[in-house]
């Protein structure tokens, strides 16, 4: 690795270390790490050439730099263009992806975002899609990694609010929904998928929070997700019936 790929990366930090724990979810276990360590013993160095050759013009950079965070077990608090912009035009791919890739880029995406385009908003419904896809013991600690999204919040924005007086307490609601789309593929009948469904009616009774679901650059993953994992089981729980009938509305408007 050579001095330009260290600096593009800054210094290393343990998965998590950019963010703090500002609220709670109770039943949910939540953890910044479990998926990344499983996904990491499972990403080879086939799986980094395929992320970084998804940008055709800095390719070996990319790659330096995945192999730096992948061998390290460590990330910067906050990815730059190198590599975050190949694990970027990674998580967008659908049909034929390559769905450890996708699910790898998303997981270093949520952990240590770069931009205005890392949001959680446009991030994890891919994270979902492809955790979904691989199956087997991925879904379960990619629900930690949910939880552990809902109920923290960027350490700087933190300090910047509490400075100014005020503090976050509320869950994140779009890492609850992209939990709830998690949970009714995996969990069905679960007790706390109808809670979490109660919890989310609440905070998306604001018009805005539905409508920029649906005017995201991921709007089409979220009508997919929404249709095909939150519909069919909300027929027979009231409370997330009611929460997908407020959701496809949403998307039919939108």
């Amino acid at each position: 690795m050579d001095r330009s790929t260290a600096s593009s990366l800054g210094a290393l930090v343990p998965p998590g270390s950019g963010r703090v724990v500002v609220a709670d979810l109770p039943g949910w276990p939540a953890s910044p790490t479990d998926l990344f360590d499983l996904l990491r013993r499972r990403v080879t160095r086939d799986v980094l050439v395929g992320i970084a050759s998804a940008d055709p013009f800095d390719g070996d950079a990319h790659l330096a730099a995945l192999l730096r965070i992948h061998q390290s077990g460590r990330l910067p608090r906050r990815l730059s263009f190198v590599p975050g912009e190949a694990l970027r035009l990674t998580r967008w791919p659908v049909d034929g992806a390559d769905q450890l890739c996708r699910a790898w880029a998303c997981t270093l995406l949520c952990l240590a975002p770069g931009d205005f385009s890392d949001r959680p908003i446009d991030v994890l419904p891919s994270l979902v899609d492809s955790c979904l896809a691989l199956g087997g013991d991925v879904p379960e600690p990619a629900g930690r990694l949910l939880a552990w999204l809902a109920i923290s919040a960027d350490a700087d924005e933190v300090e910047a609010l509490a400075a100014a007086g005020g503090r976050a307490r509320r869950p994140e609601p779009v890492a609850q929904l992209a939990l709830l789309l998690l949970g009714c593929a995996t969990l069905p009948g679960d007790d706390r998928l109808a809670l979490l469904a109660d919890t989310l009616l609440e905070t998306l009774s604001e018009p805005e929070l539905v409508a920029s679901l649906f005017e995201s650059v991921s709007a089409p993953l979220w009508r997919d997700l929404v249709d095909r994992l939150l519909v069919p089981p909300g027929a027979g729980t009231p409370s997330i019936a009611r929460l997908a009938t407020l959701l496809t509305e949403g998307h039919s408007a939108a």
